[in-house]
């Protein structure tokens, strides 16, 4: 008598493989999307710290360097960013759900012998991990 089908070892074998590849993929994938939505957060904050180091040759104390004014963009969220906004030269962005409640502030600091702005990154999240790929990527 001919038989046709797999047995139920070979299924059970199959589903494992199954898990053990998808135990392995999905923690990666999940650090490939922070990764992305963490260099969009890098590329809104390098054009608002644009905007506000434009803005410090008329206010070198950075007063007045708000979203919206000059060069300054105004507030977009994105897909990653619930909402962005520069006050007085402090950018901070604020990452939504997929962000784990990111909160990123960047201030600057300009040192009055050569003029030179310098900017300090706060990463704040309720992941840990989080915040350590934050600093590296956001600096």
């Amino acid at each position: 008598m001919n038989q046709r089908g797999f047995t139920l070892i070979e299924v059970m074998v199959v589903v494992a493989i199954v898990a053990v590849l998808s135990a392995i993929a999905v923690p990666g994938y999940q650090n490939y999307i922070r990764k992305a939505a963490l260099i969009d957060v890098l590329r809104t904050v390098t054009a608002f710290k644009t905007g506000v180091e434009l803005c410090s040759f008329d206010n070198p104390s950075f007063a007045g360097c708000n979203s919206g004014s000059g060069t300054i963009p105004a507030d977009s969220p994105r897909r990653y960013i619930k909402s962005v906004k520069a006050e007085n030269g402090v950018v901070t962005v604020q990452g939504n759900s997929s962000l784990a409640a990111l909160t990123v502030s960047t201030t600057p600091v300009r040192n009055p012998l050569n003029g030179i702005t310098v900017w300090t990154t706060d990463c704040n999240s309720e992941e840990d991990a989080l915040k350590k790929i934050c600093l590296d990527v956001i600096k």
